[in-house]
Parts: C-alpha cells; sequence; structure tokens
C-alpha cells in the first residue's frame, strides 16, 4: 500500500485565525448581559438565604416584609406550589419547604419596584430554625450512622454506577508498579464574565419567555418546566 500525501491547500477558514463571532460586540461593551436588560414594569426579585448546612425550618413570619412600600409579594416554600427538581435528581425545592439543606439554600423570595425595598423586606422576614447534624464532605456522609440529608435516599446515597472496565486484578498483578493514594483538591468554579441572574416575562398565552445567563439552556428549559409545572413547549430561553 502506498503512502498518501496531502497537500495544504489554500482555505478560506481551515488553517487560518478566525476570530470569534461575538467577540468585536464583546470588546467593545456593546453585549448585553441580563443585568443590561429591563423590560416595561419589571420587578426585582431577592432570595432570604439560609446560614445554616443543615436546620429544620421551625417557623417564617413575613408579616413586616410585607408592608414595605413597593414590595408586591413575598414567598415561602409554604405559600406557592413548586414540585422538586434538579438537573440529575429530582431532589430539590426553589423554596426550602421543611428544611434547608445547605447555606445559601433559599429560604423565601421577595418581589418589588426596585432592589432597595427587597433588601428591606429580607432583613424584616423572621425565620426560626432548629439546626440539624450536618454533612460536610462526601467522606462524613458515606460513615454509618450519618445525618441523612434527603430521607429518600438512605446513607446519602443518590446515584449508584458499576462501571466495569477489563480485568483490573491481572493488570494489578502484572503491572511494574502500582500506586495507590487519594487527592483532594479545593473548590473551582468557571468565573463567567457576568453575574448570575435571569428575568422573565409571561404572555397574554400562559407563555414563558426567561433571558438568563446560563450555559445550558436546553437542559435548564426541562428544568424550569418541571420545577414550575408547566408543559416545557410553553417556556422559551433566551441566553444573550
Amino acid at each position: 500500500m502506498s503512502d498518501v500525501c496531502f497537500e495544504k491547500g489554500e482555505y478560506s477558514v481551515i488553517g487560518t485565525k478566525q476570530p470569534y463571532v461575538d467577540a468585536y460586540d464583546k470588546v467593545t461593551g456593546r453585549t448585553n448581559y441580563v443585568s443590561d436588560l429591563s423590560l416595561p414594569g419589571m420587578l426585582h426579585g431577592r432570595a432570604l438565604r439560609s446560614p445554616y448546612p443543615h436546620a429544620r425550618i421551625v417557623s417564617i413570619d413575613t408579616a413586616e416584609a410585607e408592608k414595605v412600600p413597593g414590595i408586591k409579594c413575598v414567598l415561602t416554600g409554604k405559600n406557592v406550589r413548586q414540585n422538586k427538581w434538579g438537573p440529575v435528581t429530582k431532589d430539590e425545592y426553589l423554596l426550602a419547604v421543611d428544611k434547608v439543606n445547605f447555606v445559601g439554600d433559599e429560604v423565601a423570595a421577595v418581589a418589588g419596584l426596585d432592589e432597595e425595598a427587597c433588601e428591606e423586606a429580607l432583613a424584616k422576614i423572621k425565620v426560626e430554625y432548629e439546626e440539624l447534624p450536618a454533612v460536610l464532605s462526601m467522606h462524613e456522609a458515606m460513615k454509618e450512622g450519618a445525618p441523612v440529608i434527603h430521607e429518600e435516599f438512605p446513607g446519602n446515597v443518590n446515584h449508584h454506577f458499576d462501571i466495569p472496565r477489563g480485568d483490573i486484578e491481572s493488570v494489578f498483578k502484572n503491572a511494574y508498579l502500582v500506586h495507590e493514594g487519594e487527592y483532594e483538591t479545593q473548590l473551582e468554579y468557571q468565573a463567567y464574565i457576568e453575574p448570575m441572574g435571569g428575568i422573565s416575562t409571561w404572555d397574554h398565552k400562559g407563555n414563558l419567555t426567561i433571558f438568563a445567563g446560563i450555559q445550558t439552556p436546553t437542559w435548564s428549559r426541562n428544568d424550569y418546566a418541571v420545577a414550575l409545572g408547566i408543559p416545557v413547549e410553553k417556556i422559551r430561553i433566551v441566553q444573550p
């Protein structure tokens, strides 16, 4: 079989430097992110978050928050209908119902005419917690008798995968060197250019449009449909 040689041709794209299609708008500041958008009659929203990694919600008093000028709505896990959702397992609520499972878990949400009113309302929501034993690492979660975070997942096992790949014992036996160890590294995050946020609007036919800074619009569309209990075809996501 003779060798096949390919000569490099002159191409307009392959082998050339091509700028990103959105590069010019980004470096000149023309790109509109979610924080640059504004819709007629738009309300601002803020969430009250848990200071505890694991705690039972004994009571939530929103009476004073509802009196703040400019506040149009105060929501909790008890006064809004919601479904459990999640990108892999449907195991969390948009607003905590009976207990919180991590620091930052959303306990209540407010909507108002401006950000200042929302912040004032959040400060006036009174939440009584009963702290529960926390699980702060996967190693603690796997220990016998560890606190169970989700009652529907005994032993804190959400998923179990068994992935066989060849005869590993034979590989170890015939290997020149076998090194075993445990390694841990700190949490890393992608550090997006824009802050997390979104704007939602309903039309007169009951369709929901969401403007959000996300990287998985199709996946998120399915999650929102489950969480909100509306058909997925009623949701449109615009990724600025």
